[in-house]
């Protein structure tokens, strides 16, 4: 007999049948019969099971037993399905530090180099910002009714792919694609061709040696170095320090050193002023005045500003310089140089290679020619014409022989013969002090008056020259 209540169990008169609200685990409890009735055997047990729909994960061994000797009023498991397992979510391995990572690091003696602290990471292209770790996929599962419990995927990671970033090709690692300065947007990873440090070059920020531009609000402080294969734009004064820059520089203020550390630049410098410093340009220079410096420059040097002065120190460069006064009442000593230009006649050197090749051409085809009566003369064919043709013809290689190496002969006094062209011009345009030394190469300006003024100075025909504006 089956007794049915208004809950999901069933009696087969001495078997009570359970289930978990998730479907999950069956629970069988017997209850002792009446009179001397024998319990539920294995197959009513099973039957029992099937009537409520439980048909997986069956313990039979511990049904069995049940049914070998009973055990009455405790609730046993009988059934337990295998659970979904969901799956790991993915995730983004750093390999760069963030921001509040950041702490000095000490050498053995227990101290900090705050002059090489550095506060700001750098990438090289194709350098590994982060390695991905993907998602994985979840494991199904299946309830003791032998439903199919759908598992739940791992979340993909937040991938930070910012400017100038990318994910590799196997889409395993994020990459830089550029050389430039490592910054966390919110959460993504920006490659910055520009370094904008809103502070001075000091203790705080350390060197700077980044490959790209550099904009500096502050200063640059005694001591300290900024390097970067860009440009460099200081908005303070640059002290005793070391700048250097593959591009321009850009000094708002001026430079004020010690005639020790160097100031580089592989394009211009411009800048208010230049005082007891060390400056090296491969473009040109745009100052208001220079005082007691050695500057080496490959361009043009102009003062343009309130007082447009230059003193003391040695000048060298290739270009035009142009200033209002030169030298100071004192008689500072002040050298400048024009460096002259190391010049080649080219186009001779080519016409003379033209005309080299196709003289050996010529001997080549000769000598061929020649090459073939002297078959002919072997085979016993010979003639007082062919004799005098291979004579003639032996005579025009030799002389084109002479005239091959008379023009290896010019091509090398042509090549080492190269002559220095002076086109710098220096233009003084108000007075040029006693004290000032002007030379053009190792040749020496002098001039028979005291003071000069309104005047320029130029080589012109291997000869200094002095005119007047």
């Amino acid at each position: 007999m089956t007794i049915r209540e208004n809950r999901p169990s069933l009696y087969f008169e001495s078997i009570l049948v359970q289930k978990s609200p998730d479907l999950m685990t069956g629970y069988l409890t017997l209850r002792r019969p009446e009179g001397e009735a024998s319990g539920p055997v294995k197959e009513q047990m099973m039957a029992a099971l099937k009537e409520e729909k439980i048909i997986f994960g069956i313990r039979e061994t511990i049904i069995e037993k049940l049914g070998e000797k009973p055990v009455y009023d405790l609730k046993f498991e009988v059934a337990r399905g295998i659970s979904a397992i969901r799956g790991k979510d993915g995730e983004v391995i750093d390999h760069i530090k963030k921001d509040k990572d950041y702490q000095p690091e000490y050498n053995e003696e227990g101290t900090v180099d705050y002059k090489n602290v550095s506060y700001f990471q750098l990438a090289k292209k194709d350098q590994v910002l982060c390695t991905i770790i993907p998602a994985e996929k979840g494991t199904s599962g299946i309830n003791i009714f032998a439903q199919k419990i759908t598992a739940v995927d791992g979340k993909d990671p937040f991938l930070p792919i910012g400017k100038n970033t990318t994910l590799s090709e196997d889409e395993n690692e994020i990459i830089a694609q550029k050389d430039g300065l490592i910054k966390y947007e919110g959460n993504r990873i920006d490659i910055s061709e520009m370094l904008h440090l809103r502070t001075n070059v000091d203790i705080l920020s350390g060197n700077i040696d980044f490959t790209g531009d550099v904009t500096i609000d502050g200063d640059v402080c005694s001591g300290f170095c900024v390097k970067a294969s860009g440009n460099i734009i200081i908005k303070g004064v640059v002290e005793d320090a070391d700048v250097k820059a593959k591009g321009s520089i850009h000094i708002v203020k001026g430079i004020n050193g010690i005639g020790k550390d160097l100031i580089s630049a592989g394009g211009d410098l411009t800048c208010k002023y230049i005082e007891n410093a060390v400056v090296s340009v491969d473009g040109s220079i745009h100052t208001d005045y220079i005082i007691d410096s050695r500057v080496l420059c490959n361009g043009n040097i102009e003062l343009n500003g309130n007082q447009e002065v230059l003193f003391g120190g040695e000048i060298r460069l290739k270009g035009d310089l142009k200033v209002r006064e030169l030298g100071n009442q004192g008689e500072r000593p002040t050298r400048i140089e024009v460096m002259g230009i190391q010049v080649i006649d080219r186009d001779k050197i080519k016409a003379l290679k033209l005309e080299k090749d196709h003289s050996a051409q010529t001997v080549k085809l000769l000598v061929e020619n020649a090459g073939n009566i002297v078959k002919v003369i072997d085979r016993g064919q010979v003639s007082s014409a062919m004799a005098g043709q291979l004579k003639q013809l032996l005579q025009q290689v030799s002389l084109l022989e002479k005239k091959l190496a008379w023009i290896d002969a010019e091509i090398g006094r042509a090549e080492n013969s190269e002559s220095i062209l002076f086109g710098g011009i220096i233009t003084c345009k108000r007075k040029m002090f006693p004290g000032v030394k002007v030379y053009f190469g190792e040749q020496r300006f002098k001039s028979e008056d005291h003071e000069l003024g309104y005047c320029k100075i130029y080589c012109h025909n291997e000869e200094i020259q002095q005119g007047t504006l």
